[in-house]
């Protein structure tokens, strides 16, 4: 049986494995998660349910007599990571079993039962009923979630978790992760009954979907409303909400999630936009996202033409490397390829779709992906096809959005640059001949933050300290307001100027918090700021061929670097 360490790590791994950089992590540990660890990890337990295995680690590192003593797994192992969060999994866990209504929260008596249960714990006493020796949250859990923030922030994640108001306080960190609760997922499968939209359905494509349901938990709506990493993160947990939905219909039903084998299920695609080294034509290529959660081994791409098959190299977190070359007739019906090489995995899927939205690559000048929502005040691509272009005339004549050019692609594919959406009015827009295309274009929020400039770290999300990037908070609004915090300081908090650069005054090298708001509406974003002597070393394959070595004053001298060839036109 795997011991609290190795559930520990294996909790780390499974819920920032695969989640891009600016992601907000949900430790959300529920039995379901708990099955697909475990088997992922170490393979069918020998004792029943994960879920069993994985509570009888957590008592046997930290319950005696009784009592439970999460001091004793603060602070980090010899890898940095914060060793308590096998422990807040164990309380997230009660907290997914906790079976309300949308409209009723979990009564504090009721989730201090059920986790004495699960941890085989006594109360502390007749009046208050959490486990002994953790009479207060503030000694017990809250440093432990608080070490997982600091963690997450670490390695640019936002962290998710909060704590409720008065006696809820501390349940509530516990109940923030649990991001749908089984009432909700069972809203959502009478959804997909009535509906089934198909094998594993666009994740982008669901939400808008569901967007058009109307009689979805309060609870849903809000969160098909959130943007950037947020949308994502729901995106993420709607897609899994359907996949298990899949694996009861193919088991013969019932309401509870699946123990049995996953489905083979399919590696999303979106594109990846540059252009001809000469020509300066648009070139499209297929751009895998990194599923959430799936520790891979080698994949491998298997070409239909029989050609050679292509590993998929890990390009950045969330993402392979763009595969392939794509044409108008390959985007106008999709493409899926097989995969080989893990037993979850069984193709690569790029859907089929009437637009593509397209951010601007930070890394990679000049290049545009399928990287998510733009936010507001980001310029963006689209790709979309001929009949939807009356679409977007009708959005500019309304005053919601602007671009600075369009190109003919292929037959039937029209390229649309510089893009940005400038009111958030889109409520009021009449009759258009796609509401997906409606749903993808309008703003979920009125305000954002962007970082641009400085010196960046590719592919990290980080700065050399002495180039920090330039802060701008965007909004539809005359007002905001920006606090910036690294660690327990604020660094800086005021009003500014919105659409105008923000002079932060950065206090050295860490992880820094920005958070703008804008009448009730808001976004946070993190910053890393590095010194020169922690800078991480430069891919080999980027060093070139130079080694050179040499004698000079009665010592070896040493060369070795990028060679630069000069191409001679003959």
């Amino acid at each position: 049986m795997p011991t609290y360490t190795e559930w520990n790590d294996a909790l780390i791994e499974f819920f920032t494995y695969g989640a891009p950089v600016g992601s907000t992590i949900y430790l959300n540990v529920s039995d379901r998660t708990l099955e697909q660890i475990g088997e992922q990890f170490w393979g069918r337990s020998s004792t029943g349910p994960w879920a069993e295995d994985y509570l009888a680690a957590v008592r046997s590192a930290l319950v005696k007599d009784g009592c439970v003593f999460p001091e004793t797994v603060r602070g980090k192992n010899k890898r940095g990571r914060p060793q308590g969060l096998a422990f807040l999994g164990a309380l997230v866990l009660v907290a997914s079993r906790m079976d309300q209504d949308d409209e009723q929260s979990i009564s504090e008596k009721d989730y201090f039962t059920r986790l004495n249960d699960a941890l085989g714990t006594v109360p502390a006493n007749a009046q208050v009923k959490r486990p002994r020796h953790m009479t207060t949250g503030a000694a017990g859990e809250e440093p432990l979630w608080r070490a997982w923030a600091t963690f997450l922030r670490s390695r640019g994640y936002l962290p998710t978790a909060s704590g409720g108001r008065g006696a809820w306080k501390y349940i509530g960190y516990a109940v923030s992760q649990t991001l749908l609760r089984e009432p909700e997922k069972r809203r959502l499968f009478q959804v997909f009954d009535r509906r089934n939209w198909g094998r594993e359905p666009d994740p982008e494509l669901l939400v808008s979907l569901l967007r058009h349901e109307d009689d979805l938990p309060a609870h849903v709506r809000t969160l098909l409303g959130r943007s950037g990493q947020g949308a994502e993160d729901v995106q993420f947990a709607l897609a899994d909400v359907y996949r298990e939905w899949e694996e009861r219909r193919v088991q013969g039903g019932g309401t509870q999630a699946s123990a049995g084998g996953p489905l083979g299920r399919h590696l999303q695609a979106g594109l990846y936009r540059t252009e001809h080294w000469r020509t300066g034509a648009p070139q499209y290529a297929l751009y895998p996202r990194q599923p959430r959660g799936l520790r891979l081994l080698d994949v491998t791409l298997d070409w239909p033409d029989g050609s050679a098959s292509e590993p998929l190299r890990l390009e950045r977190p969330g993402y392979y490397a763009p595969v392939g070359q794509l044409d108008g007739e390959r985007l106008e019906f999709g493409w899926t390829l097989p995969l080989s090489g893990h037993p979850q995995l069984d193709a690569l899927s790029l859907p089929a779709r009437p637009f593509w939205i397209l951010r601007a690559d930070p890394d990679v000048p000049g290049a545009f992906a399928s990287m998510g929502r733009p936010a507001v005040g980001e310029h963006f691509s689209l790709l979309l096809r001929d009949e939807l272009k009356a679409d977007l005339l009708a959005y500019r004549e309304q005053g919601l959005m602007q671009w600075q050019g369009e190109e003919r692609w292929e037959a039937g594919w029209l390229e649309v640059t510089g893009v940005m959406v400038t009111a958030n009015q889109w409520g009021e827009v009449g009759p258009v001949q796609s509401r997906d295309l409606l749903d993808a274009l309008r703003p979920a929020s009125g305000v954002s933050v962007s970082v641009a400039g400085g010196l960046r770290l590719p592919r990290q999300g980080a700065w050399v300290t002495d180039a920090p990037p330039t802060v701008t908070v965007h909004s539809f609004f005359t007002e905001a307001f920006l606090t910036v915090c690294r660690g327990e300081d604020t660094v800086f908090s005021g009003a500014v100027e919105p659409n105008q650069p923000v002079s932060v005054p950065w206090a050295g090298p860490g992880d820094y918090e920005l958070s703008a708001e804008a009448r009730g509406q808001g976004q946070v974003r993190l910053v890393k700021l590095v010194p020169w002597e922690e800078l991480p070393p430069p891919d080999p394959a980027l060093l070139g061929t130079v080694d050179r070595r040499w004698q000079q004053g009665g010592q070896t001298r040493t060369l070795t670097g990028l060679r630069v060839a000069q191409e001679v036109q003959g």
